[in-house]
């Protein structure tokens, strides 16, 4: 029984999440949130190496310190429509966790 329910748990978790991993359109180019002079003004994005590990993040806005995690099999782009408004107030910190 808990073996069925995990594997619908992972099913679920997949199917809800794999579509926002890429743009609509599929490529692998720079998602069209970058396109809006709201978000690309107030955002940038940069890699970091850390322990001879490239990590890719995205940042912006001013104020305290607010850093978004993403969940399996997300990308920082899951957070794309909350972090306008957290940057009204925040500097918003959202990384590419290693594996994705």
């Amino acid at each position: 029984m808990i073996r069925h329910v995990l594997s619908l748990f992972f099913l679920v978790l997949v199917a809800c999440g794999s579509e926002t991993n890429l743009p609509p359109d599929g490529s692998t180019s720079r998602p069209p949130i970058w396109n809006e002079p709201a978000f690309a003004n107030t955002f940038h994005e940069d890699v970091a190496e850390v322990n001879g590990v490239s990590l890719h993040y995205v940042m912006g806005g001013q104020g305290e310190p607010v850093v978004l995690l993403h969940g399996f099999p997300e990308t920082w782009y899951q957070w794309r429509h909350v972090m306008a408004k957290l940057a009204e107030h925040h500097t918003v910190i959202v990384p590419d966790l290693r594996g994705l």
